[in-house]
């Protein structure tokens, strides 16, 4: 009785020394953005793609720490972007079913060229494939980098990671995405009247840019060049043309219709549904349209068009854009592209407006079209704001000789009061950055059903007003079929907490002294001899059944 008696002291003792300890020593909380989960359709099946879980509660590692067990279930690895490879993602999600992989990022620009290129390729195809853990990325900051070389002091073995008490788990509690069910998308468009001071009979000029962004990571995809660029070139064009039209020995004869369309990475179905739904008037009068995309770099600009310079209006336009860009010092390229109707896929703006034989281009630095999802890229975050003003300004220039006809050489309109404001350029472009702009969440943020909400639409909406007369926007839902059968799902962005703690064996440990406990009392109470009678019976009993 006496052995029992402090048997049953030590392993209470015991029991309450590890309950003290506490499973929490250390705690870091990081802001993560998860990567896109989708679905779509492929005839009549549903594909799933992209990252398929939001939750975790798991161990976590390092790259240099990982166990040597094939399996990774219970484990999330944290590792450092510029160690990502596909086949490395593959390897741990896939292959080893990891829970997850935290991706730490740096969004200052400080990685090479050469990664930038690298990522692409990798973001690209990421985006077509089924993962079926959670991938988030986090900010290259102190708060991170500190954890990060907490994990890697781990050991790599498994016992360690079974015995240690400073193992880390990481832990996501917000719960697994849930389908968005109802998309928005704005359209907003505002006129400057022509010399005749009456929209009615008066030739159009549309300038059209699509408004939104497309990124692995919706909340990462700012979408500074594609298409923050146009955007804020749009803005600058509406801001000069309001100034000569306003007075009447400078006012066009043509009117100037500038357009925000929403959607455009998906086919620009938003401006699919502007005309389905403008009046045959308004469509009948417009004599050119002007799309604006990703025009914020270096590179030589493309003239992305449909109908050949036979066509002596389209030959016009040419000549007019084509001596701009040789006064301006700008390598020119006009890019013929026949649109094939019976294809689904719209690589570029214009070609909605040529579908319905409307003289129409994009202007772009992409010299090439891509596919669908093909400007996936959470990196698109500046632009070169020299470049921008020059192709904004080429822009202007070209646009004007069009429309006052301008036939002598070095004419330039903007210039003096004129000028463009690169000030002006740069706030937009500001503005772009810190918005991040995928079509299905731009009604997500903030949390309401009225899209109008929406600080980023809000605000070109008044931008707009401040140039134009009959600023209006149009609002239309996108059905299942305008969205090519793509369902998005909601949770991108959340908290990360990680803790160090006790490791499973702690759990095994504590409930294997609680029952040796409970033993220990028992007999206490009632003798060796009866527990161990009980203990037989109860293996006898075992036996039977």
């Amino acid at each position: 009785m006496m052995f029992g008696s402090v048997l049953c002291t030590l392993t209470l003792t015991l029991s309450l020394c590890l309950v003290w300890v506490g499973p929490v020593l250390g705690v870091y909380q990081l802001d993560v953005q998860r990567m896109m989960q989708y679905s779509r359709l492929d005839g009549e099946q549903t594909v799933e793609l992209g990252s398929h879980r939001a939750s975790l509660n798991s161990i976590a590692v390092t790259l240099d720490a990982l166990p040597a067990e094939t399996s990774l279930v219970r484990y999330v690895v944290m590792v450092n972007i510029e160690d990502i490879t596909l086949q490395l993602l593959q390897n741990l999600i896939v292959e080893r079913n990891a829970d997850g992989v935290v991706i730490i990022t740096p969004m200052d620009g400080s990685l090479s060229s050469e990664f930038y290129e690298k990522w692409q390729e990798i973001e690209n195809s990421l985006i077509k494939m089924r993962l079926g853990g959670a991938v988030y990325f986090t900010q290259r900051n102190q708060n991170s980098q500190d954890l990060y070389y907490e994990l890697s002091k781990q050991s790599s073995s498994a016992a360690s990671l079974f015995l240690n008490v400073d193992t880390y788990r990481f832990e996501v509690s917000s719960g697994e995405g849930a389908p968005i069910n109802e998309i928005k998308v704005h359209n907003i468009q505002g006129w400057l009247t022509g010399s005749s001071r009456t929209k009615a009979n008066v030739p159009t000029i549309a300038i059209v840019a699509s408004y939104d962004s497309f990124g692995l990571a919706p909340d990462l995809a700012t979408g500074v060049d594609s298409n923050g660029s146009g955007v804020a070139a749009l803005l600058e064009l509406a801001r000069l043309y309001s100034r000569l039209y306003s007075n009447p020995k400078t006012q066009g004869e043509y009117n100037l219709l500038f357009l925000l369309t929403g959607a455009g990475r998906f086919n620009y179905v938003g401006t699919k549904l502007w005309l389905e739904k403008a009046e045959a008037l308004l469509l009948d009068s417009i004599d050119l349209v002007l799309c604006l995309d990703t025009i914020g770099g270096e590179d030589s600009v493309h003239f992305h068009v449909s109908r050949s310079e036979k066509d002596l209006k389209a030959k016009q336009v040419y000549d007019a854009f084509s001596f701009v860009a040789a006064e301006l010092g700008i390598d020119f390229e006009i890019v013929h592209k026949k649109i094939n109707i019976s294809s689904d896929e719209v690589p570029w703006e214009h070609e909605q407006f040529a579908r319905r034989k409307i003289l129409s281009a994009t202007i772009s630095n992409v010299p090439k079209p891509l596919p669908l999802f093909g400007r996936s890229n959470i990196f698109d975050t500046s632009v070169s704001l020299s470049s921008l003003e020059r192709n904004t300004k080429f822009i202007a220039e070209g646009l004007a000789r069009y429309v006052y006809d301008l036939k002598t050489a070095n004419i330039s309109v903007f210039n003096d009061n004129l000028s463009l404001s690169r000030d002006y350029l740069s706030s937009w472009i500001s503005a772009a950055s810190s918005h991040p702009r995928m079509i299905p969440y731009m009604t997500q943020t903030p949390k309401t059903k009225d899209a109008k909400e929406n600080v980023f639409i809000t605000g070109l909406e008044k931008e707009l007003s401040k140039h134009v007369s009959d600023v209006s926007r149009k609002v239309v839902v996108l059905s299942l079929e305008d969205r090519e059968g793509v369902v998005f799902y909601d949770k991108t962005s959340t908290q990360l907490s990680a803790f160090r703690g006790k490791p499973v064996s702690f759990d095994i440990l504590l409930s294997l002294l609680v029952l040796f406990y409970l033993v220990s009392l028992y007999t206490i109470l009632n003798g060796p001899s009866h527990t161990l009678s009980q203990i037989k019976l109860l293996f006898s009993l075992k036996k039977r059944k």
